[in-house]
């Protein structure tokens, strides 16, 4: 008889941070009163120039010991035409503190749509 081959199971997926659904995810808020953006958020932060702000693309969040608070790594965002933002590869990540950053909720980033 004429034996059926077996498939392999699909491998698991990379591990990878988890994407989110803005609805279920509680916002921290720091010690100062500041919400701590999650990972994936846009936000915007104060640019060298005053009364300018650049936008950016939350990458990472790490909790600082002894209830020092966060530091949020930003991976700035340029513009791609009128309303398409995205970053470039290799763009250096900048380490900000959560009480420069503020969350544009209008925004959503999407890494896989980035060059």
């Amino acid at each position: 008889g004429a034996r059926q081959r077996q498939q392999s199971p699909a491998p698991p997926p990379p591990p990878q941070q988890q994407r989110r659904d803005p609805q279920q995810q509680r916002r921290e808020v720091d010690l100062r009163g500041f919400v701590v953006p999650l990972v994936d958020d846009v936000v915007r932060y104060p640019s060298k120039w005053p009364g300018e702000y650049l936008l950016g693309a939350v990458d990472y969040v790490q909790v600082l010991p002894d209830d020092e608070g966060y530091i949020v790594d930003v991976r700035p965002l340029r513009a791609y035409g009128k309303e398409r933002w995205g970053t470039k590869r290799g763009t250096k990540l900048l380490q900000e503190d959560p009480g420069r950053l503020r969350v544009v909720k209008e925004a959503s980033y999407d890494p896989r749509r980035d060059e």
